[in-house]
């Protein structure tokens, strides 16, 4: 089969090298003069991991990840305490060390890094932005390169060029939050000590590397605009009172990523569209409060190469053959996908609340809920096994 994939970041890259192992000729168009990501952090939970792992990505990613611990390797985010904190340090929902086991946290141009590695790179076409697909699987470039492909991936995220070119598609909407990210320069002491802290209307998230470094993200309820001149000022000013060691990341970060957060304005009706396909943040681009959303795009990328790989390397493939592929994997994809991005709005709507009264009441919820309870609840959009047609 000759395939197209638009978009060469995580989900992309994912995709193409399954393909490639299972004999796809494929041909990767990514609108950058490089391949250089965007970005920070990136959580990587189990469900995530099963994907790579299938996809044959998981071993080198966890030599990103894990560390030895008492004889064995382990995910070194996975010994660190955490849950939900208020801003002055107290704890809402606590959970124990090890609790978690299958959390990762990488630096992602470590993992595009990897990615790449793992992809022909002569198949790779950088400074070749898409700006026209047909269900014929017909390609256009800005350059005004033509092509014929048996079939055409949208990996090209929220503002996909090969989603806008379906009948259904909705565009996107502000969520009414914006978010600021970094990683610090150095290491900086957790305590053992990670999770969340929610306060009105803000959140501040934080996440260890193996290296010793933190990923963190800031959050702040409020109408769309460009950001801050001063960025790091305006983090200061928001959370300088929050519990140690809020402040000191900001800090001791000197690229601090502002960006509004977006999502897509309705689920679509279908992943597919005659011989194009989306996956990833083309597909159903979510809010971050899940932790979700890279993972679910890994998980399309198994599943798709997944109900591909019989006919991948076959010369011709039947029309009939490949759109009943393509049926099987939109139904197995898009209603856990869109399921978990309503779970993720929601759980935005809980944490961003700012009116007092609404804080005060779901504070006093959160401590109600036992540990064991907030784990399951982690645990439970991590369910996934890949899919036999």
């Amino acid at each position: 089969m000759r395939i197209a994939v638009v978009g060469a970041g995580i989900t992309g890259l994912c995709v193409s090298a399954g393909l490639q192992s299972s004999g796809a000729d494929v041909t990767i168009f990514e609108r950058s003069d490089d391949m250089r990501p965007g970005g920070s952090g990136l959580s990587i939970f189990g469900n995530g991991m099963k994907a790579l792992d299938y996809l044959g990505l998981g071993a080198r990613v966890r030599t990103l990840t894990d560390i030895s611990y008492q004889g064995k390797y382990v995910p070194y985010a996975s010994r660190f305490v955490g849950g939900l904190r208020s801003p002055n340090g107290s704890w809402f929902t606590r959970v124990p060390a090890g609790q978690i086991e299958g959390l990762r946290v990488v630096e992602r141009s470590d993992l595009h890094a990897i990615l790449s590695s793992a992809v022909i790179m002569d198949s790779v076409r950088t400074n070749a932005p898409v700006i026209k697909v047909t269900e014929t699987g017909k390609i256009t470039t800005a350059n005004g390169h033509f092509d014929s492909f048996d079939l055409v991936i949208g990996a090209d995220g929220l503002r996909s060029v090969v989603r806008s070119c379906m009948p259904f598609d909705t565009g996107v909407k502000y969520a009414g939050y914006s978010a600021w990210r970094g990683i610090t320069d150095q290491p900086v002491t957790l305590n053992w000590e990670a999770g969340e802290t929610w306060g009105n209307g803000a959140r501040f998230g934080i996440a260890p590397l193996s290296d010793g470094r933190v990923y963190w993200f800031a959050t702040r309820s409020g109408k769309l605009t460009t950001g801050p001149a001063d960025i790091r000022g305006a983090l200061l000013d928001e959370f300088s009172d929050w519990h140690a060691p809020v402040a000191e990341l900001i800090t001791q970060t000197e690229n601090i990523q502002y960006l509004p957060i977006f999502e897509l304005a309705n689920a679509p009706k279908s992943f597919i569209h005659g011989r194009t396909v989306l996956i990833g943040d083309a597909a159903h681009a979510m809010t971050p409060n899940l932790g979700q959303g890279g993972n679910i795009g890994i998980e399309d990328a198994a599943q798709l190469v997944h109900c591909l790989a019989d006919i991948a390397d076959a010369p011709h493939v039947e029309s009939t053959d490949l759109f009943k592929r393509l049926n099987s994997y939109d139904l197995l994809r898009r209603p856990r996908a869109n399921r978990i991005a309503l779970a993720s709005r929601r759980v935005g709507r809980l944490a961003q609340a700012s009116s007092p009264l609404l804080v005060t009441g779901r504070n006093a919820a959160l401590r109600a809920v036992p540990s064991r309870v907030f784990r399951n609840q982690v645990e439970s959009v991590q369910r996934w096994e890949l899919t036999s047609i």
